[in-house]
């Protein structure tokens, strides 16, 4: 039970610090942090059952926390998104929320350059401006997301680049609408159907 509970904090992580990464270097050292608040949280309950209440009410925190973060740092369209996808995908909702990211990243970077430039730096970019250095984000965090070995595409949910349509219908339900306003730059549904077709066609 438990390494199936560490399993899905590792899951959860991905998600949380592929959220970062759009948020800037000031979010992704919190969504580091709250992670390792997760994760360390599980090994302890591990270790001591006894003791699960108070970690557990610990670990609330820490996911309040990270949602506050994800709402005030403009990568709610990768969430709105995620969350279709795990609703009609049944994929993690860690992973979900990285393979988003990174369809919508690019957008994303020309809608606020400046920190993402800084977050560019952060992993190792070089760049002679800050546009340039924004500019090559999103292939950067393609690259990092590869390496990890998260998988990109989503063949193994079953949903095909078919289901755009179907995918799009469902992160532009009124309960995403609080994501897919608290954002870097407002969506409506044509961009949200063309990243969901783009999430659909990954390989």
């Amino acid at each position: 039970m438990w390494l199936s509970i560490l399993a899905e904090v590792q899951w959860a992580g991905m998600g949380v610090m592929g959220a970062g990464i759009g948020m800037g270097l000031a979010v992704i050292g919190a969504g580091i942090g709250i992670g390792r608040i997760g994760g360390d949280a599980c090994q302890a309950i591990a270790r001591q059952p006894e003791a699960g209440g108070r970690i557990g009410t610990n670990m609330i925190i820490a996911a309040a926390l990270a949602g506050r973060a994800i709402d005030s740092g403009g990568t709610t369209i990768a969430h709105a998104l995620g969350h279709a996808l795990g609703a009609i995908g049944h994929v993690h909702h860690g992973r979900s929320v990285g393979l988003c990211l990174r369809v919508a990243l690019p957008s994303n970077v020309e809608a606020a350059p400046g920190p993402h430039a800084e977050v560019a730096r952060a992993f190792g970019v070089a760049g002679d401006s800050d546009t340039d250095l924004a500019a090559a984000l999103p292939s950067a965090f393609d690259a990092f997301l590869r390496e990890v070995g998260l998988r990109i595409d989503v063949a193994d949910s079953g949903l095909k680049p078919e289901d755009a349509e179907r995918l799009t219908a469902e992160a532009m339900k009124p309960e995403n609408e609080p994501m897919r306003k608290a954002t870097l730059r407002p969506i409506e549904q044509p961009e949200m159907l063309s990243l969901a077709r783009v999430l659909l066609a990954a390989g």
